[in-house]
């Protein structure tokens, strides 16, 4: 037990660590490029949130429209309202799965598992045409793009950082030494960027066009992801296996 914390506070620091006291040496001036590109990575779903989040503002007109409109007839007022509501329905349920999943199978494989129906979701709004459809991936939207990511994010992060680059959990750096808090200000940052997205490209593209655009993140995230980024060190070590711990600490040299 002891050696799993000597093990994880030198890990964590990405510095070195006296064995005898456990003191933490970190050296707050080294740049990993490798933490800051998992961050740039992972955030790609918490990007997806903002452009969720922010999707049906410029659309409403669209589904509303008798010429533009994807649905025939176009949506009333009640069912656009429910196309737009639901996403933060289904939010509501996604974080008690999301932590869950999270201890049980990896932070890893719950953000790719968020990712897949995430990117799905916006394909069938791109080529549904049937109203019922559109709720159902609007609900699937809330519990991927939203709730899952918003829990397991912000996880991931704080157990890959390092202590003079970690975060507070939603991205606001408190005020400590060595401007702790740069890797989760990514969260914040990335949320609005979604935010951006969809008020800049939504009214300037076709309904179809738009929800593709969407689907580019997701997709470029499970790649990337996938391929480079490692599981946290911390759920290794929840689990006992330490000897995967080794590639965080080569990844961090």
């Amino acid at each position: 037990m002891l050696e799993q914390s000597h093990f994880w506070h030198g890990l964590s620091s990405g510095g070195l660590t006296n064995v005898k006291t456990g003191a933490i040496m970190e050296d707050p001036k080294r740049f990993n490029w490798f933490l800051y590109f998992t961050a740039c990575i992972v955030n790609l779903t918490t990007f997806t949130c903002g452009v969720a989040t922010a999707w049906s503002s410029p659309v409403v007109s669209t589904l509303q429209s008798l010429t533009d409109s994807p649905l025939h007839p176009p949506l009333t007022e009640d069912e656009v309202s429910w196309v737009a509501s639901l996403l933060p329905l289904g939010a509501i349920v996604a974080p008690y799965a999301a932590g869950y999943l999270a201890d049980r199978i990896g932070r890893k494989r719950t953000l790719i598992l968020s990712a897949i129906p995430t990117a799905a979701s916006f394909l069938v709004l791109a080529f549904a045409r049937n109203l019922y459809c559109y709720y159902v991936a609007r609900f699937v939207l809330g519990l991927t793009t939203v709730g899952m990511p918003l829990t397991v994010v912000p996880m991931f992060i704080g157990e890959v950082s390092e202590l003079h680059n970690r975060a507070s959990l939603w991205g606001l750096s408190p005020p400590f030494k060595n401007n702790r808090g740069t890797l989760g200000c990514f969260t914040i940052l990335y949320v609005t960027l979604g935010f951006l997205f969809s008020f800049a490209v939504g009214p300037f593209t076709s309904f179809q066009n738009f929800n593709l655009l969407c689907s580019v993140a997701p997709i470029t995230f499970l790649i990337l992801f996938t391929v480079f980024i490692p599981e946290t060190p911390a759920y290794y070590i929840m689990k006992g296996v330490l000897i995967c711990c080794a590639r965080w600490r080569r990844l961090r040299s």
